[in-house]
């Protein structure tokens, strides 16, 4: 009698990434789906950044009724702007979580009908496709930053168009930038460390699946102890990868906060010096 021969399990090859120009077509996409959501958001985050407290037109109202002159005019200006504004915030609240649900719902179903159609778009088990799933908020996220990226296009202009002068989109410009670099140097430590927070997920949901379908087998063979001390290994890898990502994320993004923090210092000892109006 032939004793039969073990098969190897081969994994599957690992899917190359997508060109980035098809990527970034990809999260513009996301960015125009559901635009009664999303562009509307876009358009009052907009009307909200250059007529806000904090915005480009209004601080200016407020520096022309401070230099003296005519106030009334000045102050409709900033009476009317405060009321435009108004209803906003309330507004982009009520509109703009609704597309980022919708977007984080038509990609999980797309996952969901690409798994159990009659056709799989993936050699991996289904435990590892939804904790790859879990992960789509990052691709919600970056059409987020695209609109963040856009908005700060138009405030820069309008810094230029309203003021006169390059000095103050110059400084805005200048925290983009800063901000930029700060992505550049983070980027690939960011990126090792997110790929490694959704392979260990991945590998608990797993195991966590692998052990419930075989409950039964488990218990009867008294090995329920080593199986639970193996899910706790990996759920500790789990978090402790997840933490790492965190504060990896936290420093990255704190850069650009303190540079934005500084840039009002800056323009005040230019304006100390006579270097600006």
């Amino acid at each position: 009698v032939e004793r039969p021969v073990a098969v190897p399990r081969t994994e599957p090859p690992p899917v190359p990434p997508p060109p980035p120009a098809r990527t970034m077509r990809q999260i513009l996409r996301l960015g125009l789906n559901d635009p009664r959501f999303g562009l509307a958001s876009i358009a009052m985050f907009m009307v909200l950044t250059l007529l806000g407290l904090d915005g480009s037109v209004l601080p200016w109202l407020w520096a022309d009724v401070v230099d003296g002159g005519d106030p009334w005019l000045p102050a409709l200006g900033i009476a009317a702007a405060l009321l435009v504004v108004l209803p906003l915030p309330y507004l982009t609240n009520l509109r703009f979580p609704q597309w980022w649900i919708r977007q984080m719902l038509r990609i999980s179903l797309r996952l969901v009908h690409g798994q159990t159609g009659p056709r799989r778009v993936s050699g991996h088990t289904p435990a590892e496709v939804v904790a790859q799933g879990g992960d789509t908020e990052r691709v919600v996220q970056l059409a987020d930053n695209l609109m963040d990226q856009f908005i700060s296009l138009v405030i820069v202009v309008a810094m230029t168009v309203v003021t006169g002068s390059f000095v103050p989109a110059l400084f805005f410009v200048g925290t983009m930038l800063v901000s930029g670099l700060a992505a550049t140097l983070f980027g690939p430590r960011l990126e090792r460390s997110a790929r490694g927070t959704v392979k260990a997920r991945a590998a608990f949901a797993t195991a966590l699946v692998s052990s419930l379908s075989a409950a039964r087998t488990v218990k009867l063979a008294g090995a329920s102890a080593p199986v639970l001390a193996h899910l706790a290994k990996l759920d500790t890898v789990r978090s402790d990868r997840q933490r790492r990502e965190i504060a990896m994320q936290v420093w990255a993004r704190s850069t650009p906060s303190v540079v934005s923090g500084l840039l009002p210092i800056g323009a005040w000892a230019l304006y100390l010096a006579g270097g600006l109006s």
